[in-house]
């Protein structure tokens, strides 16, 4: 079998937390993601260019239910990059956490600590082959 390599054919990009303001300061919970086909991923959370915001990856859960009963965090072992609990105060940023989960389904809440925050996060997942074989 032929393995493809490059990011057409190896990966695919999903909504993780809608592109939105923020009217009141809280948590946003984003987008369940199935990780089905796909061994790992990152995380791309995005700040708008809203004056003294703060944002921050609340929590990065996994869940083998898909209505994601029963979550827990994705190990500290398997996330590289921005820490979750870390607060991203540059404006117009793009910060990411690569994961590796060990269940089938994963989720981002993300938290703001002030009012009309401009936010969004993708996710892109990669490591499997144009038949959607996991890559070992």
């Amino acid at each position: 079998m032929t393995v493809v390599t490059d990011l057409i054919h190896n990966s695919k990009t999903v909504v993780a937390v809608d592109v939105q303001t923020v009217a009141s300061a809280g948590d946003v919970t984003g987008e369940i993601i199935d990780t089905q086909g796909f061994y790992a991923g990152m995380l791309q959370l995005a700040l708008g260019s809203t004056a003294s915001s703060k944002v921050k990856v609340k929590s990065f859960k996994q869940s083998d239910n898909s209505d994601m009963s029963d979550p827990e965090d994705i190990p500290a072992s398997n996330l590289e990059g921005l820490a979750v609990g870390t607060d991203i105060a540059t404006l117009k940023s793009v910060k990411c956490i690569n994961f590796v989960p060990t269940k089938r389904y994963v989720q981002a809440v993300v938290t703001t600590t002030t009012n009309n925050a401009i936010i969004g996060a993708t996710a892109v997942l990669f490591g499997a082959d144009v038949a959607g074989t996991v890559l070992e």
